[in-house]
């Protein structure tokens, strides 16, 4: 993300991922979040299996119970 914070210093920064593309937009935004930043990302279309990571995420699991409530079991 260090080529992000040299053209646009400060969020709220703004991702939206297609297939493989959403979870590459995924781990930017999480980077940036650690660090303090506001992210909104929207992800099309991203994989239907994710890494252990990104299942272990609080937001991540939340986003898919907005977007996929059927799921919500299984989450």
């Amino acid at each position: 993300y260090a080529e992000i914070i040299t053209v646009q210093p400060k969020g709220p920064y703004y991702f939206i991922g297609y297939s493989f593309g959403a979870t590459v937009a995924y781990e930017i935004a999480h980077m940036l979040q650690l660090v303090g930043e506001v992210t909104n990302l929207v992800m099309i279309d991203g994989w239907a299996i994710f890494s252990q990571k990104q299942r272990q995420e609080f937001i991540f699991k939340e986003t898919m119970r907005v977007l996929h409530p059927e799921l919500d079991e299984k989450m």
